[in-house]
């Protein structure tokens, strides 16, 4: 009896001990499960907060300009992205339409998965000017009527104009010139009717080369619309497209814009009153220190006037549309090689050279060969004077023989004394010369009204 009670109770505490063990188990498991918990929710804030930090950054280089920098920060986040791939895709396209590609443009934005109302709101537009820019051989193009439609009606909340713009190039696009805003004389009851709306009509105008349909009709203009600055910017700018000057140059006497400046400037150029331009387009570009239009042209005059502080002043600023790194270094190293800054000239030319893979084009292949000259350089004169000599460069086909006469031309060049006194300089000749040699003139070949009407095009549309 006494045995059978031992094993009783040695059972029982038995028992005991393993449903102690279990619950220890049990409870050491859920607690490694909580931590796993822990652990992936902290990975996931992670994730989710590295996420929005490259969004964040693409964003900002977008509206930098910067689209190599937002491409990276999105190709990072990747295309499939399962919570952002909208965003993403709408970020793609918008740096592909920065781009002008506007086929990748399209391609990104045309999916049925950005149909839905919160994504479409954000798209529609990008799209819409995708289909525009790619013009009538495009095999969507029979879909931007019904998308004009939808889109209009969604972003109506964000437009005070009726989407007049977008309306106007849709008009464009579809080639139907004759129903844009002010072909007929009963569309001026709605375009006069105020100060804004007179300016979106005439700048419309202006951008489809109509000029001569704003004369025509200035005389139903309120008299209270004189008074408008920008009224009168565009009214002496469609005064100066159609060949007026002096009505031009009346209607902006009195202002002190940007825009005014520059048409003044124009006027100048004009009357070939190159001191007097370059003047006006500084003083535009005082007012507004980014104004592309007085930077394009103040920058070629820096060079024609010799003013070569302000032609690399003005360099740092543009940003236009036909932004190129590499051109804009190329001219700015022009510039100081002419202000006879060979150090960082040379500097700049390394660079180059290693940017363009050692197929540098002509103009920089001389620019190398002059900087070498006046550097002392020899071993690098023979190097570029041959390779600009192969592109049929007469003068450096001529220093590449006297490079095989001479033992350092470097230093012979910079010679003070004459080397031969009894040689006769070109000008000694020309002096003695008795014909009749009259200074090279340059020819005019394109009017500078050619060129603004060229300007004015925003968008490459392919009208077929």
């Amino acid at each position: 009896m006494v045995i059978f009670c031992l094993v009783a109770v040695s059972t029982l505490h038995a028992q005991l001990l393993d449903s102690s063990d279990r619950g220890d188990a049990s409870r050491s498991l859920q607690a490694d499960d909580a931590l796993l918990r822990e652990r992936q929710l902290k990975s996931d804030s992670i994730n989710r907060e590295d996420d929005l930090r490259d969004l964040r950054l693409a964003k900002y280089a977008l509206l930098a300009g910067n689209t190599s920098l937002a491409e990276r920060y999105l190709d990072r986040l990747g295309s499939d992205h399962p919570r952002l791939n909208q965003i993403v895709a709408r970020y793609s396209a918008l740096s592909a339409f920065i781009q002008s590609d506007f086929d990748k443009t399209y391609q990104l934005v045309k999916s049925e998965r950005l149909n839905i109302v919160n994504a479409y709101e954000e798209i529609c537009l990008l799209r819409l000017m995708s289909l525009f820019a790619l013009g009538k051989n495009h095999p969507d193009f029979y879909k931007i009527s019904p998308e004009f439609d939808s889109c209009r009606a969604i972003t109506y909340k964000y437009t005070d104009n009726d989407h007049f713009w977008l309306s106007s190039m849709k008009t464009i696009v579809q080639g139907k010139m004759n129903q844009l805003p002010g072909g007929n004389v009963n569309d001026f009851t709605k375009l006069l009717i105020d100060d804004d709306s007179t300016k979106l009509w005439m700048k419309i105008a202006l951008y489809t080369n109509r000029e001569k349909q704003i004369i025509k009709n200035i005389e139903l203009l309120p008299q209270e619309a004189y008074l408008n600055i920008g009224i009168r910017e565009l009214l002496g700018m469609a005064y100066y497209r159609s060949g007026d000057p002096k009505r031009a140059a009346d209607f902006i006497e009195d202002l002190a814009t940007p825009n005014s400046d520059n048409i003044r400037g124009d006027i100048a150029l004009t009357k070939n009153e190159l001191e007097l331009a370059y003047g006006h387009f500084r003083l535009a570009l005082k007012r507004k220190d980014d104004s592309l239009n007085a930077l394009e042209r103040a920058i070629p005059l820096s060079w024609l006037l010799e003013q070569w502080s302000d032609g690399i002043e003005l360099l740092a600023k543009y940003v236009g549309r036909e932004y190129d790194p590499v051109k804009l270094l190329a001219l700015e190293t022009a510039l100081r090689i002419r202000k006879g800054q060979y150090d960082k000239s040379q500097a700049n030319l390394r660079y180059l050279e290693e940017k363009l893979l050692g197929s540098a084009p002509l103009d920089i292949q001389l620019m190398i060969s002059f900087v070498s000259l006046m550097k002392g350089d020899l071993k690098k004169l023979k190097e570029s004077s041959a390779k600009a000599c192969r592109s049929f460069d007469g003068l450096n086909c001529w220093i590449a023989d006297q490079l095989l006469v001479w033992d350092d031309l470097t230093k012979t060049v910079k010679r003070t004394d004459k080397v031969n006194i009894a040689a006769k300089s070109m000008d000694e000749i020309l002096a003695e010369s008795s014909n009749d040699i009259s200074e090279l003139k340059e020819k005019i070949l394109i009017d500078q009204r050619d060129i603004e009407e060229l300007d004015s095009r925003n968008v490459k549309l392919q009208l077929q």
